[in-house]
């Protein structure tokens, strides 16, 4: 029988994704791709394809508090990573279970997808920036959404850097900035800032029509690493590497509607 430790239990509060290329389905594949057992909460069930949103419906507050109630009661959870949160109410209750929850807390702060569809109220968003965002162990910003949070723009390598660091202590978090968004010679470069150091990481760029999924398997596998014991800095090279080799092998087919290639991310390959 496998221990804890060879088999540790992360838990996933986040959007339920019908094309599976984001969100919880994600998610799932990403840990297992680990070797982590995945709990999930569901916060929202979003009609999508990696090209479009059509819809979200949001989980009322009270059934997010069932399911985490359950969870927190049933297993031994050791770390958390939260995506999609939509309302107030779900912002509280998640806020609840936090409280005093011993393991790291790995939150990607989305608010829009890639699409421009919005998740999350003006009112919800100042309640995620208030309460829960510093509550988090590291925060995993995509450049539109730190320039977003931070209010400034981010359109350099000194920028990205820059705003890592203002966003870690802003937050007092560390701050994974991904920088998908800004290519530089090829190149595109993340940023971990914390109050104990910092690391940029590199990768030559993939030329894809869409990156649907990305920050969601970005922030999964940090995750991940996080619960296999590695340190913050080794679980960011790790969850790093994984997401560019997940765009390198990227799955590709026909769309009937639209009769163009769609990539899609494929999270199930032997790294580890």
């Amino acid at each position: 029988m496998q221990t804890d430790d060879q088999n540790p239990i992360a838990l996933t509060i986040a959007g339920f994704d019908c094309s599976s290329g984001a969100g919880i389905q994600a998610d799932l594949k990403v840990f297992s791709s680990f070797g982590v057992h995945c709990l999930t909460a569901t916060t929202c069930i979003v009609s999508e394809s990696p090209n479009e949103v059509r819809a979200a419906h949001i989980i009322p507050a009270n059934v997010l508090e069932d399911q985490l109630g359950i969870l927190f009661d049933s297993y031994p959870i050791k770390h958390i990573k939260i995506g999609v949160i939509c309302s107030e109410e779900q912002i509280r209750v998640i806020c609840k279970y936090l409280d005093g929850f011993a393991g790291e807390v790995v939150i990607d702060p989305v608010g829009t997808a890639t699409t421009g569809f919005s998740f999350r109220t003006e009112k919800a968003t100042n309640e995620f920036l208030e309460t829960l965002l510093p509550l988090g162990t590291v925060i995993t910003p995509n450049i539109p959404e730190a320039s977003e949070i931070l209010n400034r723009p981010i359109l350099s390598l000194t920028d990205l850097i820059s705003s890592s660091e203002a966003f870690a202590k802003k937050f007092d978090v560390g701050c994974y900035l991904k920088g998908g968004h800004l290519e530089i010679g090829g190149k595109h470069f993340d940023h971990l800032s914390t109050p104990s150091g910092s690391q940029e990481f590199t990768s030559p760029s993939v030329k894809l029509p869409q990156t649907h999924g990305t920050g969601c398997t970005l922030s999964s596998a940090l995750t991940a690493c996080l619960c296999l014991n590695h340190d913050l800095f080794q679980a960011a090279k790790k969850a790093h590497s994984f997401t560019a080799e997940a765009l390198r092998k990227s799955l590709t087919w026909t769309s009937p509607r639209t009769n163009k290639s769609i990539h899609h991310l494929k999270q199930f390959f032997d790294l580890y």
